[in-house]
Parts: structure tokens; sequence; C-alpha cells
């Protein structure tokens, strides 16, 4: 088991604006997110990827992680910035399939490559796998991949930004300024 793990309180703190948010006002949607996962489950998973987990992210899974080791898909109905919100095993399996289409097509430009070891799904498109999030697990940052185009680095500074953007929303919908974009229906919260 990794044993420097230390929870990083800024994860802490965007995670529960969600989940405080989800039980007040979406009650079902909070009733769907993943239980913790044990260290010793994403420890397993890490060695298995051959790549570190950052603290950010070990801390987000120790708080909301354990999916089912034979999902194929994200989390159903809590979508983190448009894309499914993925457990351990899902990552898993994604950065298995990313990372075997980058062994077996080499990028000319290693600069610029269709995927990286240390660059870790968290969020995905799950209905066509093309789309999706990352966290780079060599700067912290967020990435996004998509279907014929590039990939992008950097596109939110850190994975609290990320989770903090995904809080924004939900808190827009109670407040009525989410523009249409999302509503809560049955105890569910539904994005448009």
């Amino acid at each position: 088991m990794r044993s420097d793990f230390t929870p990083v309180p800024e994860i802490e703190q965007t995670w529960a604006r969600v989940t405080d948010w989800l039980n007040a006002h979406a009650p079902r949607t909070a009733a769907t997110l993943y239980r913790p996962a044990p260290p010793q489950v994403i420890d397993e998973a890490q060695e298995r990827m051959g790549t570190a987990l950052p603290p950010e992210l070990w801390t987000l899974l120790t708080l909301s992680g354990l999916d089912t080791p034979g999902d194929e898909y994200g989390l159903d109905g809590f979508y983190v910035n448009g894309h499914d919100y993925l457990g351990i095993h899902v990552i898993e399996r994604w950065h298995a399939w990313r990372w075997a289409i980058q062994e077996d097509n080499p990028d000319l430009d290693p600069a610029y490559p269709f995927w990286r070891k240390e660059w870790i799904p968290i969020a995905a498109a799950t209905s066509d796998y093309f789309f999706g999030h990352f966290l780079d697990g060599r700067t912290g940052e967020i990435g996004r991949w998509g279907h014929a185009s590039s990939t992008d680095e950097g596109v939110y500074p850190s994975l609290a930004a990320f989770l903090g953007e995904t809080a924004d929303h939900m808190e827009a919908v109670s407040s009525g300024h989410a523009d249409g974009c999302g509503a809560v229906r049955d105890g569910r919260l539904v994005w448009n």
C-alpha cells in the first residue's frame, strides 16, 4: 500500500461541495455516487497501470471511487464537466486501452503523443469512448482528448479546479442561474 499518501484538503473541500449540494438538492443522484475506494484497491490498480497516481486523485478515489470491477463505463447519472465520472476499475481499463493504442502506433513526434503513460482518465463520454478528460500525473493539470482532434494539455490547472467548475454549475442550478443547462427532476440532477 502507498505509505506516503496524505489526503489533499482542497480535494476534500471541493468534493464536499459536490456531495453536500447533491444531498440537499438531488438525493437520488447522491445515492448513486461510488463508495470510497480502499487504498489497497487503488494501489493495486496503480501498479497494474505502471504509473503513480497523484495524491489529488488518491484523495478523490478514497472519497468516491470504488466501481464494480466488471463495469464498462463511468458513473451513469453523475457528470463532471459533461462526462461520466470514472471509478478506479474503469480508470484502469481506459488507461490500458489508450496506452495499448499508443504502443501499437507510436507517434512520429514524441512531443505530441496520442497518449502518455502518466495521463490518467478521470471522466469520459462513455457512449462512444472518444471524448474525455485526464489528470496529467506529471503536472497535476487536467487535459482532454477527443475523436479526430489533438489532445489538449493544461485545460484546467488542477483536479480541484475541474471539480470546482462542476460544483459551480450545480450551485447555479439551485440558484436559478443555470441558463437551462441543468435541472433537478424527481430528486435527480439532469444536465441538458
